[in-house]
């Protein structure tokens, strides 16, 4: 998917966004999309699998549709379908902050382990900074974790572990496979 069908379904999202007065997920929008558009404007990310990269990326925002939902479903499955979304955001989310990495940061390709150890830090600050925004937003005492907060952050952990045994199993893979 090219910069310009990214940029045509967010206008797309924003306004069915707007439409169901879901104002605080245009932030969620705002801040992938500013990362797509930064991201295609590098060299280094257009020569690798960027087309790949920006549909999951742009995929992962449909996740927000889920909460435009009119009906709830049993409790055990809002559970579960919470859970999976906050795994799937922190795989999505240290899969974009390895790639800004090899991009920006470390750009040789010996550096991957560096790259995933820094990624595994960042991404958790991130989680917490996103509980402490959905705080603020639903007006709570901002640094102050409710239990489905807590919840919220083991999954966030749960997608971070799964994203560190793909790169520890494709970092493997690489160094068997270029000798």
């Amino acid at each position: 998917m090219d910069i310009n069908k990214v940029r045509l379904l967010n206008i797309l999202l924003t306004v069915v966004l707007i439409a169901f007065g879901k104002y605080v997920l245009l932030y969620y929008v705002a801040a992938m999309h500013l990362s797509l558009e930064f991201l295609n404007s590098r060299n280094l990310y257009l020569q690798h699998r960027y087309k790949l990269y920006n549909f999951i990326f742009w995929g992962y925002e449909l996740v927000l549709t889920e909460r435009l939902r009119k009906f709830r479903l049993g409790e055990t499955a809002e559970w579960l379908l919470n859970n999976a979304e906050h795994i799937a955001f922190g795989m999505i989310v240290c899969l974009k902050v390895y790639i800004y990495l090899a991009i920006l940061v470390w750009k040789n390709d010996n550096e991957r382990w560096k790259r995933v150890l820094l990624v595994i830090i960042l991404f958790n600050i991130i989680g917490l900074i996103n509980e402490y925004f959905q705080n603020l937003t639903s007006h709570r005492p901002i640094f102050v974790l409710i239990e489905d907060s807590i919840k919220d952050i083991k999954m966030n952990l749960l997608g971070t572990s799964i994203f560190f045994l793909t790169a520890l199993c494709r970092i493997w893979w690489l160094k068997k496979n270029t000798k």
